[in-house]
């Protein structure tokens, strides 16, 4: 995400000579157009085109900024539950006093997004399964334990796709 004068850009593309061409974020709700052509290194304005709104302003550019980050932050830190890194991004909002000036994201209505991102990350296409037969294992985690059977005083472990030995 770029933040400049008030708007949030996404990334569209990098072009062949190297420079980053950016979109505003407002593209789906106001139909706005407005794209940043940067170079990088050093950071310069190639080209830049109007919008057809008025910029954010800086509460919410830092609520846009601090979910940014909490989105990236779930997406590496698998360890960390997506409740914490979420109640973390709120605290530092609450912390900065952002909590004062605009109303934060409540976690029921942004639930859904970050768990899916979290999901995409590591190759799960969903996790809630009616039948055991549904589930689909990431391919970076088919080699791990997935199962322990017992049966008879033998055990049984399994994973995705190989029956390991009795143990």
């Amino acid at each position: 995400m770029l933040c400049r004068a008030g708007y949030n850009y996404v990334l569209k593309r990098t072009n062949k000579d190297g420079s980053d061409l950016w979109r505003c974020t407002n593209k789906d709700s106001s139909k706005c157009n407005a794209t940043l052509k940067v170079k990088p290194n050093p950071f310069i304005i190639l080209h830049e085109t109007s919008h057809n709104h008025p910029p954010r302003g800086e509460a919410d550019m830092e609520i846009d900024r601090e979910m940014y980050l909490c989105t990236e932050t779930l997406q590496k830190n698998i360890n960390k539950p997506v409740t914490q890194i979420y109640g973390d991004a709120v605290q530092n909002l609450i912390n900065k006093g952002i909590d004062l000036l605009n109303p934060l994201p409540q976690f029921d209505n942004i639930k859904k997004k970050l768990y899916k991102l979290r999901n995409e990350s590591q190759g799960a296409k969903k996790i809630n399964f009616h039948k055991a037969c549904e589930l689909e294992v990431p391919k970076r985690y088919e080699d791990l334990l997935f199962a322990e059977y017992k049966e008879n005083r033998s055990e049984s472990l399994f994973s995705q796709r190989k029956k390991w030995s009795n143990i």
